[in-house]
Parts: structure tokens; sequence; C-alpha cells
């Protein structure tokens, strides 16, 4: 019997940059914000202060979904029929939605285990691979 292989990847970055990423652009556009609601500028600036509070909350919701789709956590996840006839049993097989090639591990499945991970679920490839 050929042996299986498990695919797991890594993250491409700490979620932490990204969250302290976040928040700098969050405290930013309410300051924007802030100086907009308080009237205390010249008036042909009200379009300036709209639109750079507009992008960055824009590039704030931008980085929340970066975050969500580059998280290996984050996966498609699916049953497969295994073994057709008399032993026939479902097994989930999940697969991250993106996934980075130089962040990619494969592992080989232990004998023990049948064809899925300590999980109890046979993880394979990223739908889209970067």
């Amino acid at each position: 019997m050929e042996p299986s292989y498990q695919v797991l990847y890594g993250r491409p970055c700490s979620p932490l940059y990204f969250f302290i990423s976040i928040i700098l652009l969050i405290l930013a556009s309410v300051c924007v914000h802030c100086v907009y609601i308080s009237r205390l500028h010249f008036p042909n600036v009200s379009n300036t202060l709209g639109a750079i509070f507009g992008l960055l909350l824009g590039t704030a919701m931008g980085l929340c979904m970066l975050a969500i789709m580059w998280d290996p956590a984050i996966c498609w996840t699916t049953k497969k029929r295994v073994n057709n006839g008399d032993g026939e049993r479902a097994i989930r097989v999940k697969r991250p939605i993106v996934g980075f090639r130089h962040l990619e591990i494969q592992l080989e499945t232990p004998g023990e285990l049948d064809d899925v991970w300590f999980d109890g679920v046979k993880h394979r490839k990223a739908i889209f691979l970067a």
C-alpha cells in the first residue's frame, strides 16, 4: 500500500501584526472622523477628510479579510466515503481556502491512523495556492 500524505500549511505572518495594524487604522480613522465632525477646519478640506476616513476604514476592512483568508485554520470541510462495500465509512476532509507553497508541509500519515491525521481528519491541498 502506498503511503498517504497529509498537507498542512503555516501562517504567512503573525496574527499579532494584523491585529496591531487594524487597531492603528481604526484609531486613525476615529481621529480623522472627530476632526471632520468638529468643523474646526476649512470648508474645502471636508471632501479630503471624508476620503481619508473612507480610505482608512476600507484598508482596515481589507486587512480583516486578508487575515481571515490567509489563516490556514479556515477550511472547506467535506466528507469522503472510503472502502466501498462492507467496511464503508465517511472521513472528513479539510482543505484550507488559501495556502502558500513555501509554507506547505507534507507529512506521511502513520500507518495505524488509516489515512487520517491525529485529529481524525484528512488534510488536503489548499483550494487556492499562492
